[in-house]
This record gives structure tokens, C-alpha cells and sequence, in this order.
């Protein structure tokens, strides 16, 4: 949206529709309290974000909350094998708990969206976005503060950075909280057309 708003001329409307993303998206998106996790997939570059080491450390910081929850179901969906992301020994460790279903990485994203109320993810996926389009909560977790960046305040809303303590509490208050809309509307980014 910043970028179009430099590029286009004043007589230009864009209409902003909601993300794209592969896979059927489906008609109704119950009501539901399971908790989705999806990650980003990890490159192999020595610091920033999007890194192994940072992908590690969001699955080091989620993993604590499920274990502390085991009332709570979780689905955790991750972009790409597991092999590029998720450490193998959290991994292992997930998918043997009671409380968690571990969805095909080439599974329909819109699979965990369907089902879950809450999505935590890393700032600012696709996934998250398409979340909060139809309505569900959103977390973007931060493990390290590295993503603070982004330019819509929409989204940076949904940000959390700061550790497992910091995690739960936003947990928490989205639990609490009335449903948000986001994308509700028709946005134009242009400024009003000349004459």
C-alpha cells in the first residue's frame, strides 16, 4: 500500500481485496479455541531475521507455552519441511505431546485458518495476514525484536517480541478480547481524484 500510494497518480484507485494465497479458501471460518503456530521458512544467512537461529528461538519460546497448556489443543503448520525451520528435537518433542496435531507442510494454508481461533506465527507472514482478513487473532512473535520495521501500524499491532512471558500474555488478552475486523472494507490508496 505505501508503495502504490508513490506510485500511482491522483486520478488511479486501488481497491485492496485481502491477500492471495494458494490453495482454495474456504466459505465459513467457524468459531474455534485451538491455537494454530505457523512458521516462516528459515534461510541459510549468518544474521537479520528469517534466519535458522531465528526460526529456532520462536519454536524455543512457543514450545514452553504448549507444554504449560495441555488443555488447550494446538495445530501447528510449518511453511516447508521441517528440516529448514523447526529444530528436529522440538519437532520430536511437539509431535509426541497429547495436546498437538502436526499438519503436512504442503498441506492448504487456509487448512490451520479454518480451524484454529488464534494464530501465532512469525511477523509478518502471508499466513497471518490472510488470518486477520477474515477475522481470526493474530500473534506475529518476535523472538528477537529483529522485525520491528514494518511500516503498517495494522499490522505491527498483532507484533509481540520479548519471550515466552511476553507470549502468554498476549495469548491472554487475545483470548479476552472482542473480535477484530481487519480488511473489513474497501481501501482506497490513492489521493481523490482531480478534475
Amino acid at each position: 500500500k505505501l508503495w502504490l500510494d508513490n506510485q500511482i497518480d491522483a486520478r488511479s484507485t486501488v481497491i485492496v481485496d485481502g491477500p492471495r494465497m494458494l490453495g482454495k479458501k474456504p466459505a465459513h471460518f467457524p468459531p474455534s479455541t485451538i491455537i494454530g503456530i505457523a512458521d516462516t521458512p528459515a534461510k541459510r544467512i549468518p544474521h537479520g531475521i528469517f534466519t535458522q537461529d531465528w526460526v529456532a528461538r520462536f519454536y524455543a519460546h512457543v514450545y514452553p507455552y504448549v507444554v504449560q497448556h495441555p488443555d488447550r489443543m494446538f495445530l501447528v503448520k510449518p511453511k516447508y519441511d521441517h528440516s529448514n525451520g523447526m529444530p528436529s528435537f522440538l519437532r520430536t518433542r511437539l509431535c509426541r505431546l497429547p495436546n498437538v496435531e502436526l499438519l503436512e507442510a504442503n498441506s492448504n494454508p487456509w487448512t490451520i485458518i479454518v480451524r484454529c481461533g488464534i494464530l501465532v506465527c512469525l511477523p509478518f507472514s502471508s499466513i497471518g495476514v490472510a488470518a486477520l482478513s477474515v477475522g481470526r487473532r493474530v500473534i506475529f512473535y518476535d523472538p528477537t525484536g529483529a522485525a520491528t520495521y514494518y511500516p503498517d501500524s495494522s499490522l505491527r499491532a498483532h507484533y509481540v517480541t520479548g519471550g515466552l512471558a511476553a507470549l502468554q500474555t498476549a495469548l491472554t488478552q487475545e483470548e479476552s478480547c472482542p473480535k477484530r475486523e481487519f480488511f473489513s472494507e474497501q481501501v482506497s490508496v490513492s489521493s481523490a481524484a482531480s478534475s
